[in-house]
């Protein structure tokens, strides 16, 4: 059983089979006949995501996207804020960010993972055990957030050191996080 039919190219023209058309209908599917669908369906993509963005409000939750919101508190020009790393209702191939910020305190990093359809607040840490003694504001760390699928999540987070006064050490942590 079919519930739709598209038949699509340039060698299809509806004017030459009125009888099998009717025929694929008979049972009440749709048939779409279409050239060039897929090049269609790709311009009101782009159109969609660069120009109009009708649908912005829209969210289809289908398997591929990211269902969790990851931020992190910080302090951005003074005030402090909730960084939003990862923003959910995206494609998880299409999800991910890399940042620089400086370690004030602990070292360790606080994640927090909030579900898109509401729920507890979860906080997940990363260690950087290791990283060596500086003052508070004096390490730099590049974070880099990527996802492998929909319910996986890799961190990678480098210490980049402080200029001459504190020189990298080349330490990288790596986590991974499953079912966000």
């Amino acid at each position: 059983m079919y519930s739709s039919v598209f038949i699509m190219g340039d060698g299809f023209e509806q004017s030459r089979m009125p009888r099998s058309t009717a025929l694929l209908c008979r049972s009440g599917r749709k048939v779409f006949v279409v050239d060039r669908l897929f090049a269609r369906g790709a311009c009101y993509a782009a159109r969609e995501k660069a120009v109009e963005s009708i649908l912005g409000g829209c969210l289809y939750l289908g398997d591929d996207l990211i269902r969790s919101n990851i931020s992190m508190q910080m302090v951005v020009q003074g005030t402090e804020t909730v960084y939003p790393v990862v923003t959910a209702g995206v494609n998880w191939y299409e999800a991910g960010t890399s940042f620089s910020c400086l370690l004030n305190g602990e070292p360790e990093l606080v994640f927090s993972v909030s579900g898109l359809e509401g729920g507890e607040t979860r906080q997940l840490r990363m260690d950087l055990s290791g990283l060596p003694a500086r003052p508070p504001k004096a390490s730099r760390l590049e974070v880099n957030v990527s996802f492998s699928s929909a319910h996986r999540c890799e961190v990678e987070v480098r210490d980049a050191g402080f200029g001459e006064l504190y020189p990298a050490s080349g330490l990288c942590w790596r986590e991974e996080w499953e079912d966000l």
